[in-house]
């Protein structure tokens, strides 16, 4: 149920996806192949 809200009310919900094949799925997968810079404390401590 992660990326999803629901506020109130009722309502039917058909599933499409589950894991790496939904939306966050997605993101998460090319977030991996991003390499981050040092920090400036980072960079400070070494």
């Amino acid at each position: 149920y992660q990326g999803t809200e629901v506020v109130q009310g009722r309502g039917t919900v058909l599933v499409t996806g589950t894991g790496m094949k939904t939306e966050l799925g997605r993101i998460a997968q090319m977030l991996q192949g991003v390499e981050s810079e040092p920090t400036p404390l980072q960079q400070r401590m070494t």
